[in-house]
């Protein structure tokens, strides 16, 4: 089971998020974030496999979440979810390690379901290549 966690203000969005991933198979959401102070205390209990996150959020944006968890651990997936099509918060994602970069208008189920899915596989592939570290 893939754990996932959903971090974004706006509720119906979240809950959207939720009711979608939580309906796809081998997917959970392990937990739900209204900002990023949020988000950030649910990662260290949960450990998720990939993020799901908003850019600009009360008390803590997904982006200072992104360097905190960064810092714990660099190798979790992270689709960064967004209103805004500014390049400029594209381009700090990217160098916070985000995988996706989605716009909040143009996402659909199944525009979601394919960033779980390469986040799926670059996590598989991260537990495939450790094993073969540790064998």
């Amino acid at each position: 089971m893939i754990k996932v966690l959903v971090a974004d203000d706006e509720v119906p969005i979240r809950q959207w998020l939720e009711f979608c991933i939580n309906k796809m198979e081998g997917y959970q959401v392990v937990g739900a974030a209204a900002n990023g102070a949020e988000g950030y205390s649910i990662f260290r209990k949960t450990v998720p496999d990939i993020i799901i996150t908003d850019i600009r959020m009360p008390v803590m944006d997904g982006m200072e979440m992104l360097k905190l968890i960064r810092s714990i651990n660099p190798a979790v997936y992270v689709a960064v979810l967004t209103s805004h099509e500014d390049f400029g918060y594209a381009r700090q994602a990217i160098k916070l390690g985000a995988s996706e970069y989605i716009l909040k208008t143009e996402i659909t189920e199944e525009s979601l379901q394919q960033a779980l899915e390469n986040g799926k596989k670059a996590v598989m592939g991260e537990l495939g290549d450790g094993l073969k570290k540790h064998y």
